[in-house]
């Protein structure tokens, strides 16, 4: 069978589970009885989001459903009052938290307007999510030293999903440059942040000149550049023409990570280190999908090219 086909039963499988989690909980939660579920917008293995009503207003609803679901959405919670009130004017703002019922994994947020990120081929729209996410963190940065062997360990643990031939050998070689960069960057300082958690074009819709951000996460305290190569990959996957070591015009990526607050010698060598990092994980996770792992390739190529 297509290998994709099989990614598309897998989906459907979680979305089933999704829906089936809130059929459980629902009687359990004074919360989700007074909510009607609408569309499944997205499903994980451990989660859901839902389009729904809420006291006859549109609103998104998240179920959590890991077995620390209480503590995951306790958290969520309280970063969105911390950060909601702050973020409901102005031209970068993020949904706000309506209802909450931790015990039962369930926050209840609105729902923002606009079309999808990338639904704009405005060039000017990197800079302002990086804006955004400066915005998003606000005071809550401080300096920290790197560890990457930490995350060189994660990326043992990825599987090879069916990777193989030269694309395999390409994924070795990307592995092999990272592993010359964990020991050069062992101990070197950076810029720590509260972290969106999923911060990615997926989770912005632009309407009048407005960025609204969504499905942030518990504002774990995450390297900045690990936060902004993950944006960064992500807008590269969807470009119509690539350039340069990024997959993005250079100085499109400028103005992003200076709207960040990104420290100019991190662009060079953490944010690079990340960049390649989620390359890596990415050629495993989606070698069984044809399209994306002919991208990732493209984008290997241009990042592992001497001469950028």
């Amino acid at each position: 069978m297509n290998t994709d086909i099989n990614r598309l039963l897998d989906r459907g499988a979680e979305q089933e589970a999704a829906i089936a989690r809130w059929d459980a909980v629902q009687p359990h939660s004074a919360l989700l009885g007074q909510i009607t579920r609408g569309a499944l917008l997205g499903a994980k293995t451990y989660s859901g989001v839902f389009a729904a009503t809420y006291q006859g207003v549109q609103v998104i609803v998240r179920h959590i459903a890991r077995p620390n679901a209480h503590d995951l959405a306790t958290k969520m919670q309280a970063d969105l009052a911390f950060v909601g009130p702050q973020m409901n004017a102005g031209d970068c703002q993020i949904n706000q938290l309506i209802a909450a019922d931790p015990a039962h994994g369930v926050l209840v947020a609105s729902l923002v307007p606009g079309v999808p990120y990338h639904a704009t081929s405005d060039p000017a729209l990197l800079e302002h999510a990086g804006r955004w996410h400066a915005t998003y963190v606000g005071a809550r940065r401080a300096q920290a030293h790197l560890s990457p062997m930490f995350w060189q360990k994660k990326l043992k643990q990825i599987p090879r999903n069916g990777l193989d031939g030269d694309d395999l050998a390409l994924a070795q070689e990307l592995r092999e440059d990272m592993r010359f960069q964990t020991h050069a960057l062992k101990g070197a300082l950076i810029c720590r942040v509260a972290g969106h958690g999923d911060f990615a074009p997926h989770n912005f819709r632009v309407h009048d000149g407005v960025l609204y951000g969504f499905d942030t996460g518990t504002a774990a305290k995450v390297p900045l550049a690990r936060e902004l190569a993950h944006f960064l990959l992500h807008v590269a996957l969807k470009s119509d023409e690539l350039s340069g070591p990024w997959g993005i015009g250079d100085a499109q990526v400028a103005a992003f990570t200076q709207a960040a607050g990104l420290p100019e010698a991190e662009v060079g060598t953490v944010l690079r280190y990340f960049y390649g990092w989620y390359l890596y994980k990415s050629i495993l996770r989606y070698a069984r999908n044809a399209g994306r792992r002919a991208r990732l390739v493209a984008l290997i190529r241009l990042y592992l090219d001497p001469l950028g």
